[in-house]
């Protein structure tokens, strides 16, 4: 799960675009 969240974060910072943004938050989202 961890790692996933990493994972996510890696390709937000490396693309920087709003569909990185979303998939992470939906992840958050669904842990909380």
């Amino acid at each position: 799960m961890l790692l996933l969240l990493k994972e996510q974060l890696k390709s937000f910072t490396s693309e920087n675009n709003i569909q990185s943004v979303i998939d992470l938050y939906t992840i958050i989202k669904r842990t909380i």
